[in-house]
């Protein structure tokens, strides 16, 4: 299976037969972003890092299309959101409502029987790392934050 880098740079070709401009100039961009990263680091990154950099270039269209409608915009936060369609093709797909839930009260249970059985508000800190580092990307941070807040509350 080919790494997310190679899946990237392969489509890249494609877009380019293609004339797909759009998909070409994202891709572009976001190759060059882990370029940048793999020049910084003095090394190739991993499938993790390369996920990571696309998941910051979502981050970034979504506050560009949010920006482009409060300016009166409408075109322009289309096209970020055609970018976002793109490269949201190339991360896992999230977790359902139910198996985030499911999966976050696994962890709560954990980290209680650990902890001596009470956990609060305040160790919503320790909670959300290990549900990123056990989640990752199949879950949404905000979505993902709400649960724990209200399973936490609940106790």
């Amino acid at each position: 299976m080919p790494s997310l880098l190679e899946r990237l740079r392969g489509d890249l070709t494609q877009a380019m037969r293609a004339r797909d401009d759009l998909r070409l100039q994202t891709l572009r961009m976001t190759i060059a972003a882990v370029t940048n990263a793999r020049i910084a680091s003095g090394a190739e990154p991993a499938d993790a890092e390369v996920e990571a950099i696309v998941r910051r270039g979502i981050k970034t269209r979504r506050e560009a299309a949010e920006q482009f409608r409060a300016g009166a915009r409408e075109e322009l936060a289309l096209k970020e959101e055609k970018e976002i369609a793109i490269l949201e093709g190339y991360l896992p797909a999230l977790l359902g409502e139910a198996e985030a839930a499911a999966a976050i009260d696994a962890i709560l249970a954990e980290m209680r029987g650990a902890a001596g059985g009470t956990l609060t508000r305040r160790d919503m800190g320790r909670v959300m790392k290990e549900v990123q580092a056990r989640l990752g990307g199949r879950v949404d941070g905000k979505a993902a934050a709400a649960l724990v807040t209200a399973r936490l509350s609940q106790a």
